[in-house]
């Protein structure tokens, strides 16, 4: 239910109702699994996303918790595992919120290589995993990187919804963005363009 709550972006009875969740499954896994480590994530997730959040003490607690999922998966996978490839997703997006881009970098390419070898070809949680990682290189004025990540992700956002979607469209305009900064303009008015024709 937390889940659900949360992709409905109603923050507060997420978090409330994964609180509740994650007391229970520790209590259960009292020596970690990947229940505790997905739910924990989950946790920190809506945290991060909780506008009325985002203060150094709730953040500071994302992190925690990110920290300890990643800790735990490592510890019981040693391998590569779809729960731990979105821990360190979600730690990448809580590490460059609270400004530390070196330790965020780190993460978004354990991230980015683990999610190719899980999930090779064209999949969805791979796009969003390049989009992800071409938003902190955008971060970190790395903007030619950005653009190669960004294009590859729109790419296979192409391949995989041929008829366009809103995850299309969102990675166009921010290809667009990118290619303004480096001073692309034509080129980013024309991928502008046809992220608004989406719409």
């Amino acid at each position: 239910l937390g889940s659900l709550r949360a992709s409905l972006e109603d923050f507060a009875e997420a978090e409330e109702l994964l609180r509740e969740a994650l007391q229970i499954l520790r209590s259960i896994f009292s020596g970690g699994h990947s229940s505790v480590a997905d739910c924990q994530n989950q946790l920190a997730y809506v945290l991060l996303h909780k506008d009325v959040l985002r203060h150094k003490g709730e953040l500071k607690q994302s992190e925690e918790l990110t920290n300890e999922a990643l800790s735990m998966m490592r510890r019981l996978y040693p391998g590569d595992h779809p729960v731990l490839a979105d821990v360190l997703g979600t730690r990448t997006s809580v590490l460059q919120t609270r400004g530390k881009f070196e330790e965020a970098r780190e993460s978004a390419t354990a991230f980015l290589e683990m999610i190719r070898r899980l999930y090779p070809g064209d999949h969805r949680r791979l796009s969003l995993g390049l989009g992800l990682a071409a938003n902190l290189h955008i971060e970190l004025q790395e903007l030619t990187q950005a653009a190669a990540l960004q294009r590859e992700s729109v790419e296979m956002k192409r391949r995989l919804y041929p008829n366009g979607n809103l995850s299309l469209a969102l990675g166009l305009a921010n290809l667009a963005y990118i290619k303004s900064r480096l001073g692309k303009h034509a080129e980013a008015e024309e991928v502008g363009q046809e992220a608004l024709a989406m719409n």
